[in-house]
């Protein structure tokens, strides 16, 4: 992708018609460190490495900070954003590179690409689903002419969306459980840590709506229309998060086509009850939908985990040994 925009002016100018080509270079630039730093940061998980693979969370935090703590005395804040961003991308990948003690070996890359693919392609679609599920009634409210409420709604979702800062690291880290277990251990597991989302989301959603109103109260008077569709925003990050474990089990025992499923029906519901609700409730319409969105999803997660078979539907997941990292 970085490639096509830099060697085909006219894609960027049709995709980036506004903005200079040295911002749209520099700030696609980052990515090829970010998916690497992704890649090996994974890594350092499944092999149970937490703690060098904190420190290289708190070294990106920190650099970004600095980074943006720095900017104020710039001449050019953008241009030293952008710059700095990049810097602190590649440092994080070398130090994960150099954590990980990465090597390619193309040896291993024939035994290895075909289960990849079975697995990672299905994965791939439904992380695709999951984000566009995340933004859609965004650009739904702006298609629909409800543009002026982006605003409030945005900062409501933004505070919404901090239970899942929680949730979605805790993930990370029961899927390497889960995947390294047989189906019985794994559900029990998933069993287990359901509960303990359940009693998490339930203090996530009183905490949520209490401490984000009196957020927008003191910090963000400006957007009084935020107050009301928190509560709505703050329930379907929950009902989304506490299904999390499922999302575990079935993806760290192969049952990729299914977690595929579950995302594109969510998303589904999503897209119908926004195109259904916006025109005439605008953004509490769009809350609303991402509820029972949310709601729909966790339902068809935690059904699929019931009558889920002993094998996955993507093949078994991929074991250490034939990872080429």
């Amino acid at each position: 992708m970085l490639l096509a925009i830099a060697m085909l002016p006219p894609l960027r100018a049709r995709l980036f018609p506004t903005v200079p080509d040295s911002f749209v270079l520099l700030g696609m630039a980052p990515l090829p460190f970010l998916l690497l730093g992704d890649s090996l940061g994974a890594a350092l998980v499944a092999a149970r490495r937490a703690r060098a693979y904190g420190a290289t969370l708190w070294m990106r935090n920190a650099g970004s900070a600095l980074v943006l703590g720095t900017a104020l005395l710039a001449a050019d804040r953008l241009a030293w954003v952008l710059w700095g961003r990049l810097a602190v991308s590649a440092a994080v990948a070398l130090a994960l590179v150099l954590a990980v003690r990465a090597a390619p070996d193309w040896s291993g890359v024939a035994g290895f690409a075909p289960a990849a693919l079975r697995y990672g392609g299905p994965t791939a679609l439904s992380s695709g689903a999951v984000a566009i599920h995340r933004r859609a009634d965004v650009l739904l409210l702006s298609a629909y002419g409800r543009t002026a409420e982006i605003g409030a709604y945005s900062l409501a979702q933004a505070i919404a969306e901090t239970f899942w800062l929680a949730t979605d690291s805790l993930e990370n880290a029961l899927f390497v459980d889960v995947a390294r277990q047989d189906a019985a251990r794994a559900r029990s597991e998933a069993r287990r840590a359901f509960r303990a989302y359940l009693w998490l989301g339930l203090a996530g959603l009183a905490v949520g709506i209490a401490g984000g109103r009196f957020l927008i109260r003191a910090f963000f008077a400006g957007y009084p229309a935020a107050g009301s569709v928190l509560p709505w925003l703050v329930a379907a990050t929950v009902a989304w998060g506490v299904a999390r474990p499922f999302f575990s089990y079935l993806t760290g025992q192969g049952f990729v086509k299914s977690a595929l499923l579950c995302n594109a029906l969510g998303l589904a519901v999503n897209l119908a009850l926004c195109a259904l609700w916006i025109p005439g409730q605008g953004a509490l319409g769009a809350a609303r939908a991402c509820l029972v969105s949310y709601a729909t999803q966790s339902a068809a997660f935690w059904a699929l985990f019931r009558r889920a078979p002993e094998r996955g539907d993507g093949g078994p997941p991929i074991p250490e040994s034939a990872n080429p990292a």
